[in-house]
């Protein structure tokens, strides 16, 4: 082929080239401002097992968002009651619902499969039972754009069984992980719901809610996003309404079974807080331990085994497990050190009656 030859075919093909180019630039500013249900801005999981009493509340407020450009996906996570009737029948009246079932596995797995089909931006989970303000998604979503943030964090309003109210209100702010200012933001609540995340850092370091625990995972989820986000920000508005019920309330964990899981978040924990103290060595340690909640964890360990509701033998059997792994980073108080003599002298006396117990039987 001549040179001159193929000097034209290579401008032919790098104009081609420029005006497919072009038209995608074209396409995605379209899509931007005119976003359809295949492309979603922000993706919104809900979990949902037999909450069918309260599921339509739930998605009318989904439905009223002054921000138009989401998709939510509606896990069904085996419930029992008409839940996947009524969610259903939203999925059929708007596209942007996508409704997908599992057998019964629990709220984590459940967020996780929420994760894997979502196909947004940004993601945000909402549960069941809970309802978001009209302007939930437009705020967040200005916030993190405008500030080019990893994670938004809305205030929220409580409501409860006797509907009473109380909020939990944050400043209005911006934080760098690396600043010094960053050790504000600790005492932010910490939640996997209320917030905003930027699904990239998820997808990319593959975050999961670990479908081990039943209770603390959603701590767990954020405290391992913060790992990788760079820009957290905060809003003074509380446009979440978290419904308090009875049912959703976490008991005091007595059995040996729960016991051993409260434990085990315990020492996850623990391994966060030496990840947090090596990531954010400009961070107060005593701060960081106190926002993974550790000291909360360790109450409730060492209660379980003063809880006389317990026999003598499960109290035995939990300070055998609770023995060699807890410790605490954090010194503890005078007060403390003499709670946690008497415990290690009870355990003698736990002891000398599990030997006569076992005698016995």
């Amino acid at each position: 082929m001549p040179v001159s030859q193929m000097a034209k075919t290579l401008t032919q093909d790098i104009n081609k080239r420029n005006q497919l180019q072009t038209s995608f630039v074209e396409l995605s500013n379209h899509s931007k401002m005119n976003p359809s249900p295949s492309a979603p801005i922000i993706s919104i999981v809900v979990p949902i097992y037999n909450r069918a009493r309260f599921l339509s509340g739930c998605l009318d407020s989904i439905l009223a968002q002054t921000f138009k450009e989401w998709e939510c996906i509606l896990v069904n996570d085996g419930s029992t009651d008409n839940s996947l009737e009524i969610a259903e029948n939203y999925a059929a009246n708007d596209p942007r619902f996508l409704v997908i079932s599992q057998e019964n596995q629990g709220v984590s797995a459940a967020r996780n499969l929420g994760i894997d089909h979502a196909q947004g931006k940004w993601l945000t989970f909402v549960d069941s039972d809970d309802e978001i303000a009209p302007d939930y998604l437009e705020i967040l979503h200005k916030i993190g754009e405008d500030n080019n943030a990893d994670l938004v964090n809305a205030s929220i309003e409580f409501v409860y069984d006797n509907n009473q109210t109380s909020s939990l209100i944050l400043k209005d702010s911006i934080y760098n992980t690396l600043d010094e200012d960053f050790e504000n933001y600790f005492y932010i609540r910490i939640s996997g719901i209320v917030k905003l995340y930027r699904l990239a850092i998820i997808k990319l370091h593959n975050l999961r809610f670990d479908t081990d625990f039943s209770f603390a995972e959603d701590y767990i989820f954020t405290f391992e996003f913060y790992l990788h986000a760079q820009r957290l920000a905060a809003s003074s508005k509380a446009i979440y309404k978290y419904n308090r019920r009875e049912d959703n309330h976490n008991q005091l964990y007595t059995q040996l079974h729960d016991f051993r899981l409260e434990l085990e978040v315990y020492n996850k924990l623990l391994s966060f807080y030496e990840q947090m103290k090596n990531k954010f060595p400009h961070l107060n340690e005593q701060l960081i331990y106190k926002r993974l909640a550790l000291h909360g964890h360790m109450e409730r360990l060492i209660r379980s085994i003063e809880s006389k509701s317990n026999s003598i033998v499960q109290r035995y059997q939990m300070y055998r497990c609770i023995k060699s792994p807890i410790k605490s980073p954090i010194k503890a108080s005078p007060m403390e050190m003499f709670r946690y003599y008497l415990l290690f002298k009870q355990q003698y006396f736990l002891f000398a009656l599990n030997r006569i117990w076992v005698n016995r039987h």
